[in-house]
């Protein structure tokens, strides 16, 4: 369930990122953001198990 949601973040990231023009204001940011935590979700359970 966690590697599906984790998925489905960056995928929704990388979607606003491909079609900026059409979401609103500050689209860079906010894929960049949902973007950067769905990297940062599949960082977290490598430092989980150190």
């Amino acid at each position: 369930m966690y590697n599906s949601l984790v998925h489905v973040t960056i995928g929704v990231g990388i979607g606003i990122l491909i079609t900026y023009p059409f979401i609103g204001a500050h689209p860079l940011r906010w894929g960049g953001i949902i973007l950067l935590i769905g990297i940062i979700g599949h960082i977290y359970p490598v430092f989980l198990k150190k």
